[in-house]
């Protein structure tokens, strides 16, 4: 009899064996999500089945594959996102390689020597086609979500001391930052997006102005000098100051386009418009 059992035993173990390889594999593969291939210049810092996905700090997807594409001449890295992500592969999402680095205003992604390199992704539209493809860009989104702001746009034929997360005040009060900056049409200028909290959007208005605000300033004569320093902080990052004349124009529409100035328009430290 207990020969038996024994037969019946390792006759039913392959049987259980496939049962529970079966349903491990339709666990795992139910909580895949879309594949998303993007384009990089390189794949430094990139390594497969390491390099994760973040959106907001939370693990949305890894790395599956790095390949050379045909030509050669760029690399195209597989994504595997996560089924229980919000649609991000849709267009307009931007994705980024997220790595330490260094400059004059310090240092840029230092939690990635604590959790590795890793790409960020900005979301488009939730109401975007679903897109597949992508252009990768490295350490340009440092500036996290973008819900709860207003998008406008300043004109500028040069950025020299403008750059990615530099901050947009009004009378000393932080009210947004830039968040991206990109050339013209026909290489003519740059284009600087900055976004606005959205309980100060109000301060935006039709015939405001905006300026690039140094933070060491000398006017320098024969019988004296003026010189004037902002805080230190201000000394390693960039600033953008806004004001409006005492006439006010209406709120400006989301997405306005507006000039940025080298300095502050005459008379504008006595503007005091009712917003």
């Amino acid at each position: 009899m207990g020969k038996i059992f024994e037969n019946i035993f390792i006759l039913m173990f392959p049987t259980i064996a496939l049962v529970l390889v079966g349903w491990f594999g339709f666990n795992y593969f139910s909580k895949l999500g879309p594949k998303v291939t993007l384009e990089f210049s390189d794949a430094v810092g990139i390594e497969e089945n390491k390099t994760k996905v973040l959106f907001r700090g939370v693990n949305v997807g890894s790395v599956s594959t790095v390949n050379l594409a045909p030509d050669g001449e760029t690399v195209r890295v597989v994504l595997q996102l996560k089924k229980t992500a919000i649609p991000l592969n849709v267009e307009g999402s931007k994705f980024s390689l997220v790595t330490p680095s260094l400059n004059f205003k310090g240092v840029n992604g230092l939690e990635t020597l604590i959790k590795g390199t890793y790409i960020s992704v900005i979301p488009g539209p939730p109401e975007g086609s679903l897109q597949y493809q992508f252009g990768g860009s490295r350490n340009s989104l440092k500036v996290g979500s973008l819900d709860g702001t207003s998008t406008y746009f300043l004109l500028k034929e040069r950025v020299d001391s403008i750059d990615v997360g530099d901050r947009v005040q009004f009378r000393g009060l932080t009210v947004g930052k830039v968040t991206n900056i990109q050339l013209r049409q026909g290489a003519t200028g740059f284009k600087i997006q900055i976004n606005v909290e959205d309980q100060y959007a109000m301060l935006i208005r039709q015939n405001s102005f905006f300026w690039v605000k140094s933070g060491f300033q000398a006017d320098l004569g024969l019988f004296g000098s003026d010189i004037k320093m902002d805080s230190l902080e201000s000394l390693f990052y960039g600033q953008i100051e806004l004001a409006t004349p005492d006439q006010a124009l209406g709120k400006a529409n989301n997405f306005a386009e507006f000039r940025l100035f080298d300095k502050a328009p005459e008379g504008a430290k006595e503007w005091n418009p009712n917003l």
